[in-house]
């Protein structure tokens, strides 16, 4: 499966957990994947945010996908996929804390 291959597969079939995706149509959706979080992110975050969700479900549609190919079930993915947004939230936390303990260092002037 070559690239162009790949990115029709996994966006026609994005909402598809069942079933089973070569290595190489994973990989290739991965590489789609970063060049264009690296396209969208020198364009601006409000872009780069809306690509990220709207590449979030065929991402997981394939990794599952991914995962049954090399014979782990959806309890596997489940956890690999729990293991991501644990690691999303501890991200955001620390983030949200530093941004609260800057602006309380800061004090805010209407001048």
């Amino acid at each position: 499966m070559d690239f162009v291959q790949a990115i029709k597969s996994c966006l026609g079939q994005y909402a598809t957990f069942s079933g089973r995706a070569s290595r190489s149509e994973y990989w290739w959706f991965f590489l789609f994947q970063v060049l264009v979080m690296v396209a969208t992110g020198m364009l601006g975050d409000v872009i780069n945010g809306l690509a990220s969700l709207a590449l979030l479900l065929p991402a997981l549609a394939v990794g599952t996908r991914r995962l049954h190919d090399i014979g782990h079930g959806v309890v596997a993915a489940a956890f690999v996929d729990r293991d991501w947004f644990l690691c999303l939230a501890v991200l955001v936390g620390a983030t949200y804390r530093r941004c609260v303990q800057q602006l309380r260092r800061a004090p805010c002037s209407m001048t």
